[in-house]
């Protein structure tokens, strides 16, 4: 998946401060960090974990572009606040309430600023600039201080490090744009609800031959990059992805983590109602879970001789051994789809099904008792809270997401 040195094509994870964005390295690619366009045709040829200093290569049409020019790592680590903010000061007497945030505090104008940062002035003598014309700093507590310097340090520093791509990182960078945003294209799907998915289906390289079913409609292939990540190419395990039309794995979340072509070739991607024709006639589903209409999608490509052999190839390993475990992360209403695919899987194996919303779960909650044809039936809600760690200021991020989704996860039984 990964290595060392950075290749064309290659996906890797740009980190400036807190903000990741995962993108694809070839010698004339460029990003947009913010407002800053950075060029990457430095990194190929470098290792990952590397640190970098963002550097002025040129102006296009008032556009700033910079390079990536190679710095040690204590660079990149130092922090601003211990430079400029002295904690020895006895702050007693101090007290934010009386300083006015009127827009007439800092003494350094817009151009000047901007004027530095175009002729390469370095982050810490910026902010030292803005901090010495600020005339209210000294008025602030130690703690509002060491606030006021983070914050332009955020804004001002531009070092970036390189990290190998991973499924947390990729979650981070296309659900969570700040710690605080959600993409609503993504179903609030967050990390540990992505975690929590992945851990109850036990999906893993095996040794016996193992069949998972996925049902993915909304997630943007994160759940399916998740759970090829628990794959081996040298296993006997195989991940089937059903969806309304025939999905690939042409997604952000698939390709940015560097999948090898052998892994890749373990994962099967189906129409789900050409999945269920096909087993209906190979005898695996009984012609009763047909015979109701599916929810119409696209029209599904015609048919060729490699996904006519895929199909053949799903519906033998079904065919001699049921599913391993179920999944469905939908934004439809999943019962009707629980229905269907859950007679495919084997007894006592798990099924999770997420869904932004806990009214249609409460529905498939309801269904699937009466039909006892399962056990162990639990909702929940994932929670993740962040906290911020500083000394005597220790607790809960003020801006944080709502909600991480739902999950309805239990165990299947023979119905009674």
């Amino acid at each position: 998946m990964e290595t060392d040195t950075i290749k064309s094509g290659q996906w890797v994870a740009l980190q400036r401060e807190n903000y990741v964005k995962v993108v694809q390295v070839t010698e004339k690619s460029h990003i947009s960090l913010g407002r800053d366009v950075v060029e990457l045709g430095n990194l190929l040829g470098k290792s990952v974990w590397s640190t970098y200093s963002m550097e002025v290569a040129k102006r296009i049409r008032g556009e700033r572009r910079f390079q990536l020019v190679e710095c040690p790592i204590s660079e990149y680590e130092q922090s601003l606040v211990q430079v400029l903010v002295d904690d020895s000061k006895d702050t007693e007497g101090k007290d934010n309430r009386f300083i006015k945030d009127d827009g007439q505090s800092q003494k350094l104008s817009r151009e000047a600023i901007v004027g530095m940062q175009a002729e390469g002035v370095s982050a810490k003598d910026i902010v030292g600039q803005l901090v010495e014309n600020s005339s209210t700093f000294e008025q602030k507590t130690v703690f509002a201080q060491e606030k006021y310097v983070s914050k332009k340090q955020r804004k001002y520093k531009k070092y970036v490090l390189v990290r190998p791509t991973s499924n947390r990182l990729v979650t981070q960078a296309l659900c969570n744009l700040s710690p605080q945003e959600q993409n609503p294209k993504h179903m609030s799907l967050r990390q540990d609800s992505l975690s929590l998915i992945v851990s109850l289906s036990g999906v893993q390289a095996t040794t016996r031959p193992s069949t998972f079913l996925l049902f993915e409609s909304g997630s943007q292939g994160m759940v399916t990059s998740a759970m090829i990540e628990r794959l081996s190419a040298t296993s006997d395990a195989h991940l089937v992805v059903l969806s309304c039309a025939r999905g690939n794995d042409k997604t952000v979340a698939i390709q940015a983590m560097n999948y090898s072509p052998e892994l890749l070739s373990k994962v099967h991607y189906l129409s789900l109602s050409e999945f269920l024709k096909s087993a209906t006639e190979c005898g695996i589903l009984p012609q009763k879970e047909n015979c109701e209409k599916q929810e119409e999608g696209p029209p599904a490509k015609r048919a060729n001789s490699d996904y006519e052999a895929e199909v053949s190839l799903v519906m033998e390993r079904l065919r001699s051994d049921k599913a391993a475990a179920l999944i469905v992360v939908a934004k439809e209403n999943p019962i009707n789809v629980c229905t269907h695919l859950l007679p495919l899987v084997e007894l006592s194996r798990p099924f999770i099904i997420y869904s932004q919303f806990k009214e249609p779960l409460q529905e498939a909650y309801m269904k699937l008792k009466a039909d006892k044809n399962v056990t162990a039936l639990k909702l929940k809600e994932p929670w993740l809270r962040k906290y911020q760690i500083l000394p005597e200021r220790t607790h809960p991020e003020v801006l944080m997401s709502g909600s991480g989704g739902f999950i309805l996860h239990g165990l299947t039984v023979e119905s009674a």
